[in-house]
């Protein structure tokens, strides 16, 4: 089942029709280790890549930066966290590449 879960703003593919209606994502960590995204409103479902070895205990995510020139959202400026029974601390970007392991 579901342990954990964070919301992280929309992506900007727009060759995808879901996530072009989209208006923000639930990532979710389960016991299993895994983490999926879903699009709201669009109801797309999409594992992530990475998995844990461990149940994931913990979801935060911290907002984007917007680009002062053009106020648009850089998809990569944003990180949401991971906690997991191994004890370790996971750092992704919004696009859910790792970007560190503390």
């Amino acid at each position: 089942g579901i342990r954990a879960a964070c919301v992280l703003p929309p992506t900007k593919d727009k060759d995808d029709a879901a996530s072009a209606i989209d208006e923000f994502r639930i990532v979710t960590g389960n016991q299993g280790g895994g983490l999926c995204e879903f699009g709201v409103p669009s109801g797309s479902l999409r594992p992530i890549e990475y998995q844990h070895n461990h149940a994931v205990t913990a979801l935060l995510s911290s907002p984007s930066i917007a680009n002062n020139a053009s106020n648009d959202v850089d998809d990569d400026a944003g990180v949401y966290i991971t906690g997991c029974k191994d004890a370790l601390v996971r750092v992704f970007d919004f696009s859910h590449r790792l970007q560190a392991t503390l």
